[in-house]
């Protein structure tokens, strides 16, 4: 998780783009993360699901954060605040 929210954490726009970080690069590589994290164990994949719909809101894919934040509700995995992912997925736009 940290090798995503650590370098990013500083960009404070939604699309997170820059000549360091092209937002296509960023997507694509978090797709890869995404993909390699459902492979994880239920708990280890609470946490890094969580992270990366976080992500997937600042690049503004909705629907890709949508998907997992009803995922981490309905699974409710170890470590995870159900309470905080309701709120997240209620504030997502239409």
């Amino acid at each position: 998780n940290q090798a995503f929210t650590t370098p990013l954490a500083r960009f404070p726009d939604q699309v997170l783009s820059s000549a360091q970080f092209p937002s296509d690069a960023v997507q694509g590589l978090l797709g890869q993360y995404q993909a390699l994290a459902e492979r994880l164990p239920v708990a280890l994949r609470g946490t890094a699901s969580a992270t990366i719909a976080d992500l997937w809101v600042r690049l503004r894919q909705v629907d890709r954060a949508r998907t997992l934040y009803q995922w981490l509700l309905a699974i409710a995995p170890a470590g995870i605040d159900t309470g905080s992912v309701r709120q997240r997925l209620l504030a997502l736009p239409p």
